[in-house]
């Protein structure tokens, strides 16, 4: 991981808005990931997962196909972060990077724009636009990574 942030920081934001925005997002959910595992989540969501999955089979009517989960399935970024998020799970010590990070999920604004970063192909990022997700995410991604 800190090969992905040192080539990132490498990178020319106003030269290469595109590389970065994908290698940021791209960073992010790569970050969440490994934090998360770490601390068991990524198994504990997918049991839930599985669950629910039970559930939703369960209310199935006759000969409708059964509802599965995909063979490799990971949590979606959003799903990661809002778990990060949850006081339930306790899993961010530090109160401030936590009312920091519950804002910006909430304001969707920059999961939205990483999102289009990614898959939206007509959607092109700008150095301003691309500093601020930096900005929003930072504490959060040194708080993961110390």
């Amino acid at each position: 991981m800190r090969d992905v942030l040192s080539e990132l920081k490498s990178l020319r934001v106003d030269r290469f808005p595109n590389s970065v925005a994908l290698s940021l997002r791209c960073f992010l959910e790569l970050s969440v990931y490994c934090f998360l595992n770490v601390k068991g989540e990524i198994k504990k969501m997918e049991i839930e997962k599985r669950a629910e999955i039970k559930l939703k089979n369960a209310k199935l009517r006759p000969g409708k196909a059964p509802h599965t989960l995909p063979p490799h399935w990971s949590p979606s970024l959003s799903e990661m972060l809002s778990r990060i998020i949850d006081p339930a799970h306790s899993l961010i010590s530090d109160a401030q990077v936590t009312k920091a990070m519950k804002k910006t999920i909430k304001d969707e604004e920059e999961l939205f724009a990483l999102n289009l970063y990614t898959h939206n192909p007509s959607y092109h990022p700008s150095e301003p636009r691309l500093r601020s997700s930096w900005k929003n995410f930072e504490d959060f991604l040194r708080l993961v990574h110390a």
